[in-house]
């Protein structure tokens, strides 16, 4: 019974890290959309100013 605990709680941990990772990666791709629309609307605004 002790080992079936133990192997749950490694389980466990490997989730969490991987949930981690997975979060992580998440942040870092709302930050890049959230950069690439700013940048779009930096451009569309020049287009405005030009015309």
């Amino acid at each position: 019974m002790r080992s079936k605990t133990q192997e749950l709680k490694k389980e466990a941990e490997k989730s969490k890290a991987v949930a981690k990772e997975l979060e992580k990666k998440l942040e870092l791709y709302l930050k890049q959309a959230e950069g690439a629309k700013a940048s779009e609307q930096r451009a569309i605004e020049e287009m405005k100013m030009k015309t």
